[in-house]
This record gives C-alpha cells, sequence and structure tokens, in this order.
C-alpha cells in the first residue's frame, strides 16, 4: 500500500503542476487578449468609429483570441475557436 500511496502523490504533484502551468498561459494570454482588445477600441475611436461599435471590435477581438467564456484559447485551426 505504501507504493500505491507514494504512486497517488506522485500524481497528484503532477495533476498541480500541469494545472498551474495552464492557469500561468491563461492568465499571460488573458493579459495580452485585454491588452490588444483595448488597443482595437483605442485606435478605432481615434479613427472616428463610434465608441458603441468599436466595443463590439473590441469584444470580437476579445472572443478570437479567448473564447466565448474566455477561458479558453481558440483554437488557431477553427475561425474564432468555433469547432
Amino acid at each position: 500500500m505504501d507504493d500505491d500511496s507514494a504512486f497517488q502523490d506522485l500524481i497528484k504533484g503532477l495533476e498541480w503542476q500541469i494545472h498551474a502551468d495552464r492557469y500561468q498561459t491563461l492568465g499571460a494570454l488573458a493579459v495580452l487578449a485585454a491588452r490588444l482588445s483595448g488597443a482595437v477600441y483605442t485606435e478605432a475611436v481615434l479613427a472616428g468609429v463610434p465608441a458603441s461599435l468599436a466595443q463590439e471590435m473590441a469584444t470580437d477581438s476579445w472572443v478570437a483570441m479567448l473564447g466565448e467564456d474566455g477561458t479558453q484559447p481558440a483554437d488557431a485551426d477553427t475561425p474564432e475557436g468555433t469547432s
């Protein structure tokens, strides 16, 4: 049983590391998406686009990068992360 316990501890540690790495990557992508979406909004408004349309453009940019719910990077192989 001691070997089983050690194995389970190893698996739990690996699982935690995988999740931690994923969350760190997702956080970095969210920061980048926020900056890029903000740039889309700012540039659109400065170019004379109405603020409401600029906001929609920024939202579309966010969704294209992180998906509808903002928790999954969009799949590069399909448009806007759709399957």
